[in-house]
């Protein structure tokens, strides 16, 4: 089940205009594909269907903002994200070869347009700074609410060659950084595990500790995903230590 039919139709009927809108995570040839991303992950259905509007971030113009953390690197950010009254950021839970865990905190770099997300990464090839750089997308956009879709996971090698995990979640919150800790712990992991939360933790992103963060809806605890498979380059924190 695709997340955004759902969420669209709710929105949809309480008199919302819904837009659905991304940036490619990389580039073939010198161009970033997100018009045909959206037709094979079947947003423009939804969007067809629902009555929604297709926002290609890399064609809808940015704004800049100022960045707050070590790079000074200017930063420019989808123009929508400012023209919208609510932005919810819908994040997909998954593991990522690189970063171990990508979730609520790194899925706004979609909202870096284009080609630019290359600069970032060569400027902040470490992960924890490369979490500097999300923690800048944070402060300098307005993210109202986070939904997971995790009812169908990615787990081991993603996001390229990982495989299915059935999880049938959905995580909800005002705060990334909260939302990303809970899910890691059902993972199994920790927030010091994933270098990119770790950098979300020091920048005051959100709150990560797990006796002050309520757990509500279908579990009052954090579920375990049993036997979810984790990158084969993962070293959980205590394992650093040795």
């Amino acid at each position: 089940m695709n997340i955004f039919l759902p969420l669209t139709r709710v929105l949809i009927t309480r008199g919302c205009t819904v837009w659905i809108g991304d940036s490619s995570g990389g580039a073939i040839a010198g161009i970033a594909p997100i018009a045909q991303g959206f037709k094979v992950a079947g947003y423009d259905k939804v969007a067809i269907e629902e009555g929604a509007i297709i926002k290609n971030f890399d064609r809808e113009g940015v704004i800049e903002v100022e960045p707050h953390g070590k790079f000074k690197e200017k930063m420019y950010l989808a123009k929508p994200l400012f023209d919208a009254d609510v932005v919810i950021n819908v994040p997909k839970l998954k593991t990522h070869s690189a970063t171990i865990y990508t979730g609520a905190v790194k899925n706004v770099f979609g909202c870096i347009p284009g080609l630019r997300k290359a600069m970032y990464h060569k400027i902040a090839p470490d992960k924890e700074d490369f979490g500097e750089i999300l923690a800048d997308i944070h402060k300098g956009a307005k993210f109202d609410l986070h939904i997971m879709d995790g009812i169908i996971s990615m787990q081991g090698e993603g996001p390229t060659v990982g495989s299915v995990y059935n999880a049938n979640k959905i995580l909800i919150s005002t705060d990334p950084l909260a939302l990303d800790t809970v899910a890691v712990n059902m993972l199994g992991m920790t927030v010091e595990d994933i270098p990119v939360l770790s950098a979300a933790k020091k920048r005051n992103l959100g709150n990560c500790n797990l006796n002050e963060i309520k757990i509500d809806g279908d579990y009052n605890y954090i579920p375990h995903l049993k036997d979810y498979k984790l990158p084969k380059n993962y070293k959980s924190t205590k394992q650093k230590k040795q």
